[in-house]
């Protein structure tokens, strides 16, 4: 009977405990993705240790109920159940295998419990899928040199990408070119470095105006206008005033109102109302260039005439009308060589600033000029209460430069120079510290120091003289025996002239 029962007991634990053990190795054998799903074997886990309480209990009521006397008072007789040794030893074996079972279940379940923790260590540690923040230095595959899509490029992709320039579908194609045109020079493609270049025009090629192929820049216009002379008149804005014919000719040419227009003879001609604006020019003297009317050009209309000629021409007027300048009025006027003149038409008559020439003009009648301040030495026009306060006052320094090697220039131009020499030969030259405008009229010398002592006399004088050089020559006499050259003496000169 016990036997039997122990047989069904065995039966039961081995059906309870496969499940278990089944479910147990099925979730261990779980693979660890993202989510909540770790958390299945724990309920595992849980199943099996239910079975096993479940067990236990079984063992105890069938058997631990029975006490040791129901194991000893069985029959023996052939055929029955085992005498009641056998039952306790059968009965010992079956708790030691539930004991065994327990430790084992035990150990399991540690062994789950280790696994969870490190597999939700694990899971936290993953990113998500959906834009994750990246910490520490996340790598990624070096794609191939080309690649373009949605890849995630590495430092090392882009830096040889950037390297190669132009290839792949990287950096900027070197078949780019940077062109240039106008005065701009220096383009190409792009695979160096371009320098565009703009040359820039001097003073002289604004003041020339031949050359057209340089930028103009604020200096060159700049020297180009402080090259002009400054305006010779000017017009107030800010009152009413009435302007004479000669300061609207003044005017005019201040506001750089030239010519739009012009027209050369070489024979005397009369012009019309088409002259108005325009530049005529002539370089055959003698002829005789008559002026429109004033009713064919208008009021305040111009003509300018320019006289290229050796000689003089005329310039006439037509009708009632005159030509005006500051000194003379009347019906034709004589225009000199050089001379450039804009005749205004007022209404009735023509005025004209001028009738001197730029160029060697010859004045007539008693021209006047401001007189320079005394010791002026320059290119302005001397008057004559210059030159006589200049003839009759005493001669002063103009100009000086006083030390060891020096000058002096006065007022009636006479020059005086000095210095000291080292002369390196018995014959050398020397240069004057100021060059003499017309001539050098003397130099005289002196031996300031000598080798020789007392026994030997030195001699020096000075020949060859030129508006900047003079030769200075040395010689020597030694206890009154022959003369000889003489090097390295230290030579004091003076020298004069105008």
């Amino acid at each position: 009977m016990i036997p039997h029962r122990f047989r069904r007991l065995v039966g039961v634990l081995a059906l309870t405990l496969a499940p278990s053990l089944a479910l147990a190795q099925s979730a261990l054998q779980q693979p660890v993705t993202s989510g909540p799903k770790p958390d299945a074997v724990p309920t595992a886990f849980n199943k099996l240790y239910a079975n096993d309480l479940f067990l236990q209990n079984l063992v105890a009521g069938r058997f631990n109920t029975l006490g040791a006397a129901a194991y000893l008072n069985v029959g023996t007789v052939a055929g029955t159940v085992a005498d009641g040794g056998a039952v306790t030893a059968e009965t010992a074996r079956a708790i030691a295998a539930e004991q065994a079972i327990t430790t084992n279940v035990s150990a399991n379940a540690t062994a789950i419990a280790n696994e969870t923790s490190r597999a939700q260590g694990v899971e936290v540690l993953k990113a998500p899928l959906a834009s994750p923040i990246f910490t520490g230095v996340p790598r990624v595959p070096t794609a191939a040199q080309g690649t373009s899509g949605t890849q995630a490029a590495s430092l090392d992709f882009v830096a040889t990408a950037v390297a190669a320039g132009a290839g792949g579908n990287q950096g900027v194609p070197p078949s780019r070119q940077i062109l240039t045109g106008g005065l701009a020079t220096g383009g190409g493609d792009l695979t160096a470095d371009r320098t565009i270049t703009v040359p820039k025009a001097t003073q002289t090629d604004v003041a020339t105006g031949t050359d057209d192929a340089k930028a103009l820049t604020s200096f060159s216009i700049a020297a180009a206008l402080g090259a002009k002379a400054p305006y010779t008149a000017v017009v107030r804005t800010d009152v009413a005033q009435s302007l004479t014919a000669a300061q609207r000719i003044l005017a005019k040419q201040n506001a750089g109102a030239g010519p739009t227009g012009i027209q050369s003879t070489s024979a005397s001609m009369t012009l019309d109302g088409s002259a108005a604006g325009k530049l005529i020019f002539t370089g055959t003297a003698g002829i005789v260039i008559t002026l429109p009317t004033v009713s064919q050009t208008g009021s305040d209309q111009s003509v300018a005439i320019l006289n290229t000629a050796p000689g003089a021409i005329t310039v006439a007027s037509q009708g009632a009308s005159n030509i005006f300048t500051s000194t003379y009025g009347g019906a034709a006027l004589t225009v000199p060589p050089g001379a450039l003149l804009f005749f205004q038409n007022d209404g009735t008559n023509w005025v004209t600033s001028s009738t001197a020439s730029t160029i060697s003009p010859a004045f007539t009648g008693t021209p006047t000029a401001p007189t320079p301040t005394a010791g002026d030495n320059s290119t302005k026009l001397a008057t004559t209460a210059y030159a006589d306060r200049a003839a009759t006052a005493a001669p002063y320094v103009i100009a000086e430069s006083l030390g060891p090697n020096g000058y002096r220039r006065w007022s009636d131009g006479f020059i005086e120079q000095w210095g000291a020499a080292s002369s390196t030969s018995a014959d050398f030259s020397l240069t004057f510290p100021l060059a003499f405008p017309n001539a050098c009229w003397g130099v005289s010398t002196n031996p300031n120091s000598g080798a020789g002592g007392a026994t030997v006399a030195y001699v020096t004088s000075a020949d060859s003289f030129t508006k900047t050089t003079a030769i200075l020559r040395g010689r020597s006499v030694t206890n009154g025996g022959a003369v000889a050259a003489q090097a390295n003496l230290n030579i004091v000169w003076r020298a004069w002239g105008n």
